[in-house]
């Protein structure tokens, strides 16, 4: 008889131990907030734009390889919102679980909806509040929050897909 996995839904708990020895954790914090793409949020940042990203039909390319990348990520858990429309789809994203990731996040805080989510992001891990927790049965996975007077993004990525997505964006449009 086969055994069955409960669902498991992602950690928010933002007293988890930092993974500060964690080689894939120290590549994540330098990219996504250090070397954050979006524009003006990082001094030490090269925008989307020094990567070559310009124009929506290359925002359109990188978004179709960002979700190909993804272990787990689907369009329909891919939900940038207006922020009338953040609070039904931050409904639907607490009703997910592991292995699904999801990222739901305000679409017009950069000049780019990409951009958005990148620099929410960033600001997960500049204001602590994220969470990284290893399942068994799944793998390394993180939470980011974005709160500023209400809660702007919520995000579950696999720590393969933030890798592989700093890879995307450092090989530039290709």
């Amino acid at each position: 008889m086969a055994s069955k996995r409960m669902p498991v839904k992602c950690s928010q708990d933002f007293s988890t131990p930092i993974p500060y020895g964690s080689k894939y954790f120290q590549a994540i914090v330098d990219f996504y907030l250090f070397c954050c793409p979006s524009s003006g949020v990082s001094s030490r940042g090269k925008s989307f734009l020094e990567y070559g990203f310009v124009g929506s039909p290359q925002y359109a390319k990188l978004k179709r390889r960002l979700l190909e990348s993804a272990e787990y990520l689907t369009k329909e858990n891919y939900c940038p919102s207006k922020k009338d429309a953040l609070p039904a789809s931050l409904e639907l994203a607490e009703t997910q679980t592991l292995p699904v990731e999801y990222c739901v996040f305000l679409s017009n805080e950069e000049r780019t909806v990409i951009g958005s989510l990148f620099k929410a992001i960033r600001n997960a891990l500049a204001h602590g509040s994220f969470t990284v927790k290893k399942y068994n049965s799944y793998g390394r996975y993180y939470y980011f929050e974005n709160v500023d007077g209400y809660k702007k993004a919520q995000i579950v990525l696999s720590e393969k897909t933030l890798i592989a997505w700093i890879k995307i964006i450092q090989e530039g449009n290709c």
